[in-house]
């Protein structure tokens, strides 16, 4: 102060003024820079969070709310057993892979499952995709319930066949000689189909074949629109 007031003021109290410096880009893009590290690190100090989580075959997504320095993949697990009752869960040896976007993430212990979810609140995209993958079991070890409960079919514990979706067929030409011979042998076929008894109750599946014989000509001409 000396150097610009060398003489003595007149009153006891100096009022200086600075200005800051005027701003400019790179000192903008500073400040821009320390607000996202900021709102960064609020994140991170952040624990719990909501989760949009959707299980396979299902489309629509759940909200899941955990804190993800605690997460578990048994907290998970009970969360979509309780939400979805899946019976793919309940078999030994059934692990959960997860998918975000395009990435595929499978963890296996609670700490690599809790930093895929860290990673997801970095990315800012608390969201992902559950697949239950289950070990292979024996053909005859499944039933129709069962495989309706699973592939979200019907929660019913004696489904029919109903649950399947109808299919629809086209129509054809059949005044032609090409196309008679083909609907015959259509038709005949279908008689000794429609002989087996139908599935109305839970059965364990069974392998079996009936040949239909129809020759690459024949199967041309039965064209549905």
């Amino acid at each position: 102060i000396l150097k610009y007031f060398p003489d003595s003021p007149p009153e006891e109290h100096i009022h200086v003024i600075v200005s800051p410096p005027a701003a400019t880009a790179t000192s903008s893009r500073e400040q821009e820079l320390l607000k996202e590290v900021v709102s960064l690190r609020a994140l991170i100090n952040k624990s719990t969070y909501d989760f949009d989580v959707i299980v396979r075959p299902k489309q629509k997504a759940n909200k899941w709310s955990i804190n993800i320095e605690q997460a578990s993949l048994k907290d998970l697990k009970d969360y979509i057993r309780e939400m979805y009752k899946p019976l793919a869960l309940e078999n030994d040896g059934a692990v959960l892979n997860f998918m975000n976007g395009g990435d595929r993430y499978s963890p296996r212990t609670d700490p690599s499952f809790r930093e895929m979810l860290r990673s997801l609140v970095s990315k800012n995209n608390p969201k992902f995709t559950v697949f239950i993958e289950t070990p292979s079991k024996p053909f005859n070890s499944w039933t129709f319930p069962k495989v309706c409960e699973l592939y979200g079919l019907s929660d019913d514990p004696n489904p029919s066949i109903d649950v399947y979706p109808v299919f629809q067929c086209g129509c054809a030409n059949t005044k032609e000689k090409k196309y008679k011979e083909a609907l015959r042998k259509l038709l005949m076929n279908w008689k000794l189909v429609s002989r087996q008894p139908p599935l109305t109750c839970p059965m364990r599946p069974q392998k079996a074949s009936i040949p239909i014989p129809f020759s690459p000509q024949q199967l041309i001409h039965l064209k549905a629109k």
